[in-house]
């Protein structure tokens, strides 16, 4: 699997959500490729500014979820 450029998502964060919300642990390896999942949703919403001619990413750049997953 492939870096993230730069890690958004924090492990203490995302173990806390899934233990609270789900009773579930976590592995060390998923803050990377909740990061690279990021990482490629903003690439997405970017390339769709940029084709609008646009300097700035609006919530309508950003891929439906079916797009992504």
């Amino acid at each position: 699997m492939a870096k993230p450029k730069e890690l958004f998502a924090t492990m203490a964060k995302v173990r806390r959500y899934l233990k609270e919300e789900w009773g579930m642990n976590t592995s060390g390896e998923i803050t990377n490729a909740l990061s690279l999942a990021i990482q490629q949703i903003l690439d997405f919403a970017a390339r769709e500014a940029e084709s609008e001619g646009l300097k700035t990413v609006k919530t309508r750049h950003l891929p439906d979820l079916d797009e992504v997953i």
